[in-house]
């Protein structure tokens, strides 16, 4: 009896540098293997009459039914509960029904023409196996493997083999699942916010922190030491004498996951332009929050030194929260520029994930005289800085970190060395 086996690797790696975007998506390596019986071993008749393979990298977007219940805190766009006194938040609740049929789209498909590169007669007697080594090439914008609370993205690869003879045709089928990472190699990311009418300019850095994951990756998704910075904090005061300093006296934050369920619709031959897209399902909710309370002041003056506020923080998204690596809808367009792709899906659905970071720092102003040095009025309270972030939530590594072994798709690789037949004679070449 005849039978198809097909070997890929379980999971396939993804290296990516947020800062350029530069992303090294290496091949997906595999092998189909074709046990054929045969009384007498005869590699000559078995090479002949190759069948036709294709190879196909699959990707299913399958969504959840179920009842999905918000609390009322996650569905306010305002940032008034940075003044509310800090609630504990219940957990959403969802009752999961069982998953329904999934989107399936073909990502890449590939013919192999080539002869098989290798004839085994050893293991099971009577039986040949016909192997044929493969190499498929794989988008580099493709989202990771992801399990959300609205579905999840997976991928597949699929072999498909077609005998033909005069009088009748088979087919043989196998599927195997593989696991797309996505690896992120960690850099600090800056961002600067200026707010209207308002002299002071506030930035933020955040830089992925490994050592907290590393040493707690129990407990830790991903970890973030942060700083923010506020510049101009130093200015003249209501006297020619007195000078007024900015203060930090509190930093709130905290980190939402969004995720949506969207229909994406394209026309093939249309500018990108024309793609449209509708939300189906949208859940957000609350990762982690924190605070930080103290008397942070510029330690300038007001013609010299240094007129910035620095505040070091830590974010730490823990396990528990279940947080998905994000994705955007661009992971699901084809690459080919400027129109549609006219091999892509009229419709297909997908599943992106955001993460933001909502921050607020509570000012206050202190005034001194200039001369004596003396505190001549206080205002605890006086302005609130607040700002949204994009977060990124990935599977960060540092570049020393990373090794060849983990970027290697398989162990059975392409055979490309053909031997001469006959060695050339350079004895007569001139």
């Amino acid at each position: 009896m005849v039978s198809l086996q097909l070997t890929v690797p379980s999971t396939h790696t993804l290296l990516e540098l947020e800062s350029s975007g530069e992303i090294h998506a290496p091949p997906i390596t595999g092998s189909i293997a074709i046990a054929v019986p045969s009384p007498n071993v005869d590699a000559s008749i078995v090479i002949e009459n190759d069948p036709k393979i294709t190879i196909r990298l699959i990707r299913s977007v399958t969504p959840r039914a179920h009842d999905l219940v918000i609390p009322s805190n996650n569905q306010s766009k305002s940032h008034g509960w940075f003044f509310k006194r800090k609630q504990k938040h219940r957990p959403t609740t969802n009752r999961i029904y069982p998953t329904v049929e999934p989107g399936d789209e073909t990502l890449v498909q590939c013919d192999l023409w080539h002869s098989l590169d290798e004839v085994d007669s050893e293991g099971i007697e009577n039986e040949v196996w016909r192997r044929f080594n493969f190499c498929i090439p794989i988008p580099n914008n493709v989202p990771a493997s992801a399990d959300t609370i609205l579905g999840n993205v997976s991928y597949a690869i699929t072999a498909t083999a077609t005998f033909s003879t005069p009088s009748s045709s088979r087919i043989l089928r196998d599927k195997q699942a593989i696991r797309i990472m996505r690896r992120v190699i960690s850099e600090p990311i800056q961002y600067v916010r200026q707010y209207p009418g308002e002299r002071v300019s506030t930035g933020l850095c955040l830089t992925p922190n490994q050592q907290q994951q590393q040493g707690f990756p129990e407990r830790t998704k991903v970890a973030f030491s942060s700083q923010w910075v506020a510049h101009s904090t130093i200015a003249q005061g209501p006297r020619p004498t007195e000078v007024k300093y900015i203060v930090a006296k509190e930093l709130k934050w905290r980190v939402e996951e969004t995720v949506k369920y969207i229909t994406i619709s394209t026309d093939s031959g249309l500018p990108r332009s024309a793609i449209t897209t509708t939300c189906k399902e949208q859940h957000v909710r609350q990762l982690c929050d924190g605070s930080r309370k103290g008397h942070w002041i510029a330690s300038g003056e007001l013609h010299a030194g240094d007129h910035s506020i620095e505040v070091p923080f830590d974010i730490s998204i823990p396990l528990e929260a279940q947080a998905a690596d994000g994705f955007s809808l661009s992971s699901y367009l084809c690459q080919h520029q400027p129109k549609a792709c006219e091999f892509a899906p009229r419709e297909t659905t997908a599943i992106t994930v955001d993460h933001h970071l909502r921050l607020e720092v509570i000012t206050g102003e202190d005034t001194f005289d200039q001369k004596s040095g003396k505190l001549v009025d206080r205002k605890p309270r006086v302005k609130s800085f607040i700002a949204v972030f994009p977060l990124f939530v990935r599977d960060f590594v540092r570049g020393g970190d990373i090794t060849l072994s983990e970027f290697r798709a398989g162990d059975t690789l392409p055979r490309y060395e053909d031997p001469y037949p006959i060695p050339p004679n350079y004895a007569t070449a001139r």
